[in-house]
């Protein structure tokens, strides 16, 4: 069993970290502590931007929150690492290269998803070189946050991408 007073310690942090967020940096903040917490201190984690809905299209929210998540995980103890000035990949898995080229410890990746007036954000954590998923996390904010950072939150030519692509 826990000591006493564990169980209202963490309920609360939960509730510090849930809800309604004023900012993006308080929803990466959010996400950070989520990782953090299952995540070693010092290890070397490089953030990628986190990808709209089922597609492989980034956006400029996605790269506001990358960078945020980054500075955030930092600040919880884990050191980032950058990408590769000229990286040229060489294999079809170029986010994994990209990873070892970095000397990363961990890649944290993620999808977000638009439900009315609300995105989902999804944070995955793999350990590398294994691939091997050791955190996870989710936070959900107004999407009126990205509109007030003047940040789109689907990517740039979205539907003319899809119909390109085949999609419709």
């Amino acid at each position: 069993t826990s000591p006493p007073g564990v169980e209202l310690v963490a309920a609360a942090i939960d509730r510090l970290t849930t809800g309604t967020f004023g900012s993006l940096e308080d929803a990466a903040a959010a996400l950070a502590f989520r990782l953090s917490a299952q995540l070693v201190a010092g290890q070397q984690v490089l953030v990628r931007p986190f990808t709209y809905g089922e597609t492989q299209f980034s956006s400029p929210l996605s790269r506001y929150l990358a960078k945020a998540l980054d500075d955030k995980l930092v600040d919880a103890g884990l050191r980032a690492v950058q990408v590769t000035p000229g990286f040229q990949p060489r294999g079809v898995d170029t986010e994994r290269e990209l990873s070892r080229q970095a000397g990363a410890d961990v890649l944290v990746r993620g999808s977000y998803l638009e439900a009315g007036g609300t995105l989902r954000v999804f944070a995955q954590a793999v350990e590398l070189p294994a691939v091997r998923k050791v955190a996870a996390a989710q936070v959900e904010l107004d999407t009126n946050l990205a509109v007030k950072a003047g940040l789109d939150f689907r990517p740039q030519n979205f539907q003319q991408a899809l119909q390109d692509a085949g999609v419709f």
